[in-house]
């Protein structure tokens, strides 16, 4: 997976339900039909050999249309041996959204025990997409935040993201859930990248500082409220030594952004 596969994975991570939003809700056993199981292997033996294509809109919708005979293989898929595996599985229960909060146990238990980074932001997008607010994950969740470094240094290799990555997309997530006044403290982490590099920088530091404002600004897309984003997004667009990426992703957060702006 190269730097370019790992951009347009986290594209695909780029997002809620009535009553109390922090209840689970029981799980039922459904029998699964044998054309339903049929589908479900299929689809499962070419996760692995998908290069860096995501789940397409065909496979969520069966996922989605058929969730109560799918959920069981869904969550152990979350436990394969192959990490694709395991990242496109978040993915899907990441798009079917609120109707599949009852994985949020199953996301909070493997989001602990994860050593892939790339699938940890997958599964840490998957539990904001559900609105899974119990207490004991926020908990995790914060105590993540927290212990994740916040410095803009480059990552294990160029097939994985730094630990300040997962440090974005865990307060994207946070600033999602967690709805008390700590949610400033989030979106303020994620807003600081938008501001534009410094002179000062190195060379290299200036290219870490960029990775990290591309991974803040595909977050915002879930933030939808994070109006405060809309003028400094606005002014990256202006920047004289923008990334050409930017022409591209900040439009269409800035899209999202607004349109959830109009709405309040």
């Amino acid at each position: 997976m190269t730097r370019t596969i790992i951009t347009v994975l986290f594209c695909g991570l780029l997002t809620l339900g009535c009553g109390d939003s922090s209840a689970t809700p029981e799980r039922k056993t459904h029998s699964t039909s044998p054309a339903v199981l049929s589908r479900i292997d299929e689809i499962f033996k070419s996760w692995p050999n998908k290069g860096m294509w995501l789940p397409d809109e065909k496979e969520i919708s069966f996922f989605r249309s058929n969730f109560d005979q799918s959920r069981g293989a869904l969550a152990k898929a979350l436990s394969n041996k192959e990490p694709k595996v395991r990242m496109r599985a978040a993915y899907v229960i990441d798009k079917i959204g609120p109707e599949a909060k009852s994985f949020g146990p199953d996301l909070i238990d493997h989001l602990q025990s994860e050593d892939d980074e790339v699938v940890r932001m997958y599964l840490v997008n998957a539990l904001g997409s559900i609105e899974f607010r119990d207490p004991a994950a926020l908990a995790v969740l914060r105590q993540r935040f927290d212990s994740l470094s916040a410095a803009n240094v480059p990552p294990r290799s160029d097939l994985s993201y730094a630990e300040v990555d997962e440090k974005i997309n865990t307060a994207a997530a946070l600033y999602r859930l967690d709805l008390s006044p700590q949610r400033l403290e989030y979106l303020n982490f994620v807003l600081q990248w938008l501001h534009p590099p410094s002179e000062t920088l190195s060379p290299a530091d200036r290219t870490g500082y960029w990775e990290r404002r591309w991974v803040a600004v595909t977050s915002l897309e879930r933030m939808r409220d994070a109006k405060d984003a809309i003028p400094l997004l606005e002014a990256m667009e202006h920047e004289p030594k923008a990334k050409m990426w930017v022409s591209v992703h900040v439009p269409r957060v800035l899209g999202v952004l607004r349109k959830a702006d109009a709405k309040q």
